[in-house]
């Protein structure tokens, strides 16, 4: 667990992008082989999942765990670079891009829901009726 934790960046980058890559990859295997392909729900539930653990995972791992104290970047984390003339890619995150992973990893499974409801094959949330109700009750209460 201790492993997960000192990566927490990079797997919450990395995360959505092999979740990705296995189901396009899988996809290319069903055609390949003449396999009917997976459901359109199928690939809307992993990217839904998907969205949800990198909240939980950059909420519970990253942001609880960032010091404001602290200057320059933290959960720094390095790929690549082994021998001194490959390249390398380090990752890290101050306090404003902490703002901007957190309102990315918030803001795509509010889209992925979104999107589902208005193609009528998610939650159907009538916010009309919602607001009526609401306001029917504080009349109720002002009397």
């Amino acid at each position: 667990m201790e492993w997960l934790f000192d990566r927490i960046l990079l797997v919450v980058v990395a995360l959505p992008a092999l979740v990705a890559l296995s189901l396009a990859g899988l996809g290319t295997l069903q055609t390949l082989f003449g396999i009917a392909h997976l459901p359109e729900r199928v690939w809307r539930d992993a990217g839904l999942a998907t969205g949800f653990a990198t909240f939980v995972l950059a909420v519970f791992g990253i942001a609880l765990r960032f010091d404001p104290e602290r200057l320059g970047p933290q959960f720094v984390a390095t790929v690549g670079g082994a021998l001194s003339q490959e390249p390398r890619l380090l990752l890290g995150v101050d306090g404003i891009g902490l703002c901007f992973l957190i309102s990315t990893v918030g803001l795509v499974p509010i889209a992925l829901l979104v999107a589902a409801r208005d193609r009528g094959v998610g939650p159907q949330l009538d916010l009309r009726r919602a607001d009526a109700r609401v306001g029917a009750c504080s009349a109720r209460s002002r009397r």
